[in-house]
């Protein structure tokens, strides 16, 4: 399995469309292991072209830390599991974490500048981890705009 993480000074970047490069980490889900890491230099970001680049270049799941709700779609059309809301780290170890189901996740900034929180929904394609297709977003807006 591929994981697509967005990549900025080596860490995960803040948000996916703003990376530097992309980690594309390709693991073993039986032994839990990162096998191979390749960085890849985006293409130009306009709504649609990442999901469907990560798409050819065999991504079966993105990794970030922010992400809009439209953004999650492309995903998903190119069945690519979304995972949202993690905590900055060197990709080998945010892939590491949620093969080990240790992945962290925290607030994710919205689309609106509101904060979005994650409310898990287990599933059995996702394990029970966050996923696009299982993720339920409340927005909560704080009044500064």
């Amino acid at each position: 399995m591929k994981i697509a993480i967005p990549v900025a000074d080596g860490k995960l970047c803040a948000h996916f469309g703003h990376c530097e490069k992309f980690a594309l980490v390709e693991v073993d889900r039986e032994k839990k292991i990162v096998v191979n890491t390749e960085y890849l230099q985006p293409p130009v970001h306009e709504p649609g072209v990442l999901p469907r680049w990560l798409s050819e270049q065999g991504a079966e799941m993105i990794i970030a830390s922010g992400m809009g709700m439209r953004a999650q779609q492309f995903f998903q059309q190119y069945n690519i599991s979304v995972v949202v809301g993690a905590i900055p780290g060197a990709p080998e170890e945010i892939a590491t974490a949620y093969l080990n189901d240790a992945l962290q996740v925290g607030a994710v900034t919205g689309d609106a500048g509101g904060v979005v929180q994650l409310l898990a929904v287990a599933d059995q394609r996702c394990a029970g981890r966050v996923c696009g297709g299982d993720l339920r977003l409340r927005s909560e807006h704080r009044g500064d705009d």
